[in-house]
């Protein structure tokens, strides 16, 4: 279940400890420079008998989500999702910041405005500043496609739709054509705004697209 917080443990005495759980988090689909998760590290004294161990906080992490989202800038890619109707932007750079291995500083205490550069300058760090704390993201989305080719398709249906590409839609068809080669746990997750463009296609896209779209939708539908 997606969640919009969540705890996780670490090996107790080891020298470099490591994180046991996944947490899966529900992020929203338009990112702002607002946006950005919050890692909360904890130490519980293990030594108190007289009552309830409490935790304290020893440090903050801060994860910016939308560092590499780039606004009315040619490299964007456009994507259209037929099921939210609304249109959705991204970059490669946000893609590739959500399928990483990230390193992040500690922070003592969050001051004010962390977010802002005229905050970077109050924060006190611990270990000098060095990025001891690492994670890993893995995106999961139905908005944002991983696989390059689907977000290729997506690309392309937007600029023939929208009528920026080529009129004679050669990029679309080989976009289309390259469908066959998207292995199916990749196009199960976006199966229902691919379908909606192939049908779309089938529908009015001319008679080389046309063609090209429901050949691509039996591919997809009898495997």
């Amino acid at each position: 279940m997606l969640q919009k917080w969540g705890h996780t443990q670490i090996a107790v005495g080891t020298r470099m400890a490591s994180y046991h759980d996944e947490v899966k988090i529900s992020l929203p689909a338009l990112l702002t420079p607002q946006h950005h998760l919050v890692f909360t590290f904890f130490h519980v004294d293990l030594q108190m008998k007289l009552e309830a161990p409490k935790p304290v906080i020893i440090g903050y992490s801060v994860l910016p989500l939308s560092t590499h989202i780039q606004y009315a800038s040619s490299t964007q890619l456009f994507f259209s999702v037929l099921v939210t109707s609304y249109l959705l932007f991204v970059t490669c750079q946000l893609l590739q910041m959500l399928l990483s291995d990230v390193s992040l500083p500690i922070l003592r205490e969050l001051v004010p405005h962390y977010l802002q550069e005229s905050g970077k300058e109050r924060m006190d760090y611990l270990e000098d500043g060095k990025t001891v704390f690492r994670l890993r993201l893995r995106l999961c989305s139905s908005l944002f496609p991983i696989n390059e080719r689907i977000r290729d398709f997506f690309v392309e249906y937007d600029r023939h739709t929208l009528h920026t590409s080529p009129p004679w839609g050669s990029e679309l068809l080989e976009a289309i054509n390259s469908l066959k080669n998207v292995e199916s746990t990749a196009l199960l997750q976006f199966l229902q705004p691919i379908l909606n463009m192939l049908l779309h296609l089938i529908g009015d896209g001319g008679e080389t697209l046309q063609v090209a779209a429901f050949r691509a939708m039996v591919n997809i539908l009898t495997r």
